[in-house]
């Protein structure tokens, strides 16, 4: 076998991405409001609002972006009129 035959046989670097995940997102006509496990042994969150492919693992550091989120939405919640 030639060099570049055995260099095109090895797989990609695989690229890990460090843009934040996206809450909440939309996969599979379901919104998601934290990290899922839906086809994967992993849990994983969309970097984008409607999944289009583009995905990252969860790691602490996406924890922590959603508890953001989560804080935000509480206080966003405690701030709308109250209706009777």
């Amino acid at each position: 076998m030639t060099s570049e035959l055995i260099a095109h046989l090895q797989p990609p670097t695989q690229v890990i991405s460090r843009e934040p995940c996206v809450f909440p997102f939309t996969y599979g006509d379901v919104t998601h409001y934290s990290c899922i496990s839906t086809h994967s042994d992993f849990d994983w969150c969309s970097l984008d609002k409607e999944f289009q492919g583009r995905w990252r693992y969860c790691t602490g550091l996406v924890l922590r972006y959603l508890l953001v989120f989560l804080k935000r939405q509480k206080s966003h919640i405690h701030q709308l009129p109250l209706q009777i």
